[in-house]
């Protein structure tokens, strides 16, 4: 089967026959209620008022629709999961971006994307979109250029899968840190070891103030990558200088990314009163929780760096990965630490107390004590997002 079918759009196509198939034409489009042409080309047939698409034995498979605003892409979206294809004609200048969206809410579902280009241009746009680009090219039957564009396209993504899958054997290899399937209410924690700390500088820091109140050990996880997220404590524990305010994670500046509580990841800068972050405890118990005020201030920060291996440990694993977190500088903001320690596989350490090591926890590490060697708590993943989504393709975040 190949990576991307190339549909011949039928329905203009007259009764005569004066625009024949394409040659390589994986299936034909053509009108629910019209007649239907022998062929032994496979046919979808869409009913024009409803745009629903029908199979050749009349099952109701998907949805053709034409994107004119930014709310077609949005109904789009809401369909991914629940159809086998999503057939889109665009109506406006933009097809890149919207099409981006729809394939990153599409990937890891049932549901297969079609894209009518526009012009030829278009055709190795939405074909390689976030590297892997959507699922069928839907081609007017006498646009011998754009076929030949589509036929170019298809030739290297067939190219590009058969390198990939040659590959497949290294590509199976568990990736660093990511091991443990994450729930809705719970979320997979790995020890990152601090390699350094330095000034970041004056920025817009993004305090969540959330509308309940936050325990000791609990926090939201924010970073500079969405592929590893730091775990930074509420502001629970009472000092001489200034009273706790449990409902508050001072999370960082506007650029960090922030984990949501549908599991997305979004820019701090995007947040708004009403939205729900994930809280997350040390133990990897989290919840949903709603975001009452976003407090936005000019304040000093400091970049913390972290490493991190398979299982958090030392020597484990062909290479470790870095990431980075920028925080406030502040005696208040604090890192939920590892609850193996700083030192050894921390084998000793896990067997503390419940209440022992609760206490430990909820002390949190201050990053105006941060040290170089210090554990933090991260959650980890190879892959990367587009709009806060996970995605297949390589991005790489520095």
């Amino acid at each position: 089967m190949t990576s991307l079918e190339l549909w011949a759009n039928c329905l203009k196509r007259d009764s005569k026959g004066n625009h024949p198939i394409p040659t390589g034409a994986t299936r034909c489009f053509d009108i629910k209620d019209g007649l239907l042409k022998a062929s032994s080309t496979p046919q979808i047939r869409v009913d024009e008022h409803q745009g629903h698409l029908y199979d050749e034995q009349e099952r109701l498979i998907g949805a053709a629709i034409s994107v004119k605003n930014p709310e077609d892409i949005n109904n789009a979206i809401k369909l991914v999961g629940s159809v086998d294809w999503l057939v889109l004609e665009f109506f406006i200048d933009w097809i890149q971006i919207p099409c981006e969206n729809v394939i990153a809410a599409a990937q890891g579902s049932p549901t297969r994307i079609c894209v009518k280009p526009n012009k030829i241009d278009d055709v190795p746009g939405v074909a390689f979109a976030l590297q892997t680009g959507v699922d069928a090219l839907l081609l007017e039957l006498q646009d011998e250029s754009m076929w030949v564009a589509a036929r170019e396209a298809q030739a290297r993504k067939d190219t590009n899968r058969q390198t990939a899958a040659a590959g497949g054997t290294a590509a199976v290899a568990v990736a660093l840190g990511e091991h443990h399937e994450e729930t809705a209410g719970h979320i997979s924690l790995v020890p990152a070891r601090v390699i350094n700390i330095v000034s970041g500088g004056l920025g817009d820091r993004v305090c969540l103030d959330l509308v309940q109140l936050l325990k000791e050990g609990e926090g939201c996880l924010v970073g500079s990558s969405a592929k590893a997220l730091a775990l930074v404590q509420a502001e629970v524990l009472p000092t001489g200088y200034i009273n706790p305010r449990p409902f508050r994670v001072n999370a960082g500046p506007v650029h960090s990314y922030v984990l949501m509580a549908d599991g997305s990841a979004r820019y701090l800068s995007e947040v708004q009163a009403g939205d729900q972050v994930k809280v997350v405890n040390w133990r990897g118990q989290a919840r949903g929780v709603t975001v009452g005020r976003c407090k936005v201030e000019s304040r000093p920060l400091v970049k913390v760096a972290f490493e991190w291996g398979e299982e958090g440990r030392e020597g484990w694993g062909e290479e470790k990965k870095t990431a980075q977190v920028f925080l406030q500088q502040a005696e208040t903001v604090r890192f939920v630490g590892n609850p193996g320690g700083d030192g050894g596989d921390g084998d000793d350490e896990f067997r503390l107390s419940g209440t022992e090591e609760e206490k430990r926890q909820g002390a949190g590490i201050s990053v105006t004590e941060v040290i170089i060697g210090k554990k933090v708590l991260v959650r980890a993943q190879s892959k990367g997002t587009h709009l806060g989504r996970t995605i297949e393709a390589r991005v790489e975040e520095r």
